[in-house]
């Protein structure tokens, strides 16, 4: 590999790390991403880019430990230097990091809510004529017991409809958290509360709206993942 091409690719690399940290440090303000990819639950953390950002340095410097990284913040400020309006850009955009990362954390320290206070989650999966039904609960402990955060897209019937959620308890009694209505294209997006405590239940349930007390037909079901 020429010097040429071996430097442009240590730049890119190191590039590459510096946009890791960038992630991990807007997770850390704002919380982990949690999200549903098809059948899977999945949750980015900071932690995760942080580790990233110290595997691609390593085999970085493992394979091209010249030149250093050190190097490559040197020829970066150089450029910028040549460039005053975009340096004095970027260094105001700089300076908001330091206060936006300190307003992040007292809210954290005050006691905001974060993702991070979800005691369970579940992905639940679609039955019956609503197969292609998917769905992520968060479920978060509050005083009247749980609240359930959902979001579900598939939901059947082509237009707005009514539903409601369950909480199957161990012993076999289901506690409704409440109904919520879909949108025309089958999405929704609901906060729901159920007075169940963590560990007394391991199934949640999403129905049609029954004519009385009792479950309408199952639409989505999935296992608490505490």
């Amino acid at each position: 590999m020429t010097a040429f091409v071996r430097h442009r690719t240590t730049v890119v690399v190191d590039g590459l790390v510096f946009v890791c940290l960038a992630i991990a440090l807007t997770l850390l303000i704002a919380g982990p991403y949690r999200n549903v990819h098809g059948e899977t639950a999945f949750t980015i953390r900071a932690s995760d880019f942080f580790v990233l950002a110290l595997v691609v340095t390593a085999l970085r410097h493992a394979v091209w430990s010249r030149p250093s990284i050190l190097t490559t913040l040197a020829e970066w400020k150089a450029w910028l230097r040549a460039r005053p309006s975009l340096s004095d850009a970027l260094l105001a955009f700089g300076l908001t990091r330091p206060v936006v990362l300190l307003v992040g954390l007292v809210v954290l320290l005050i006691g905001g809510e974060s993702e991070d206070t979800a005691y369970a989650w579940s992905s639940l999966k679609g039955r019956g004529p609503a197969a292609d039904s998917r769905a992520y609960a968060r479920l978060t402990s509050v005083d009247a017991g749980t609240q359930v955060s959902l979001q579900a897209r598939g939901l059947p019937g082509g237009k707005p409809d009514q539903f409601e959620l369950w909480c199957v308890r161990a012993d076999g009694r289901w506690v409704s958290g409440g109904t919520f209505k879909s949108r025309a294209d089958g999405r929704a997006a609901a906060e729901l509360t159920a007075a169940v405590t963590p560990g007394n239940y391991h199934v949640i349930v999403v129905t049609t709206l029954g004519a009385g007390p009792e479950p309408g037909m199952p639409v989505m079901r999935g296992k608490l993942n505490y």
